[in-house]
């Protein structure tokens, strides 16, 4: 018998785990596709994942979090004009973390650039604000 499901992740009567041969699949890994017993599933978010997968995804990042995290950074510093596209590629990633379509692990890197991008835009109005009152509001 296959230890893995097939392209559409479902799992099929008969099933055994991959892990644990002896035991019957009680789900399908989201992410490999590898079947899973009640021992071995884990909950990422509200998906199913092998334990492998699961730590994958909990670990790792994607490059769009960090670039949107470096931005963010660089926009609080100065580059004022960086925050805005921090703060759309914060959001794109969080998106995509939500449908399960980037890794979990990215999202403090995600919302920290959320964070950093909103902080980076108001900064500098807020600096033209006090300019203008500073002058006499005329």
């Amino acid at each position: 018998m296959t230890l893995r499901a097939s392209s559409k992740h479902v799992l099929l009567p008969g099933a055994r785990c991959a892990v644990h041969a002896s035991r019957p699949a009680t789900g399908v890994c989201n992410r490999c596709g590898d079947y899973l017993c009640g021992l071995c599933g884990r909950r990422v978010g509200d998906r199913l994942h092998c334990p492998g997968c699961a730590e994958r995804l909990t670990r790792e990042h994607s490059k769009r979090a960090l670039r949107a995290f470096t931005l963010g950074l660089c926009g609080v510093h100065g580059l004022f004009f960086l925050s805005p596209i921090a703060l759309v590629l914060a959001l794109v990633e969080l998106s995509a973390i939500r449908n399960g379509d980037a890794p979990v692990g990215g999202s403090g890197f995600a919302r920290a650039a959320f964070v950093l991008g909103a902080c980076g835009i108001v900064m500098p109005l807020a600096a033209l604000l006090v300019f203008w009152l500073g002058r006499g509001g005329a």
